[in-house]
């Protein structure tokens, strides 16, 4: 995966491995930790082309919300904004029983 090029090992043991679960080849950090790793990123000069948003339902169950956000731009910084305003905003709306997964290039 690409986003182990930004953020050390410590911060990809915060994330859930969503292959056993839902059979894709992607992290998703809970709402607890997803700041931190959008610095590491953003410190990184990493580029955050968007994101999806899941739910845990039961105890190691996930299903998507069919939420997303999507940044069309070269700017890492401004997709860095646009990443972190769109957690903040989804959570003061929704609630933070959620797991976000970054895509990341």
């Amino acid at each position: 995966m690409i986003i182990n090029d930004y953020i050390e090992k410590k911060l990809i043991d915060k994330s859930i491995n969503l292959f056993p679960i839902l059979g894709i080849k992607e992290l998703a950090w809970h709402y607890n930790d997803v700041f931190e790793i959008l610095d590491k990123l953003n410190e990184n000069g990493a580029t955050i082309y968007g994101g999806d948003v899941i739910k845990k339902t039961d105890v190691d169950k996930f299903s998507y919300t069919y939420d997303s956000w999507l940044y069309n731009g070269i700017n890492p910084k401004d997709s860095y904004n646009i990443a972190r305003d769109y957690i903040a905003t989804y959570c003061k709306k929704n609630g933070t029983n959620y797991y976000f997964i970054l895509v990341v290039k």
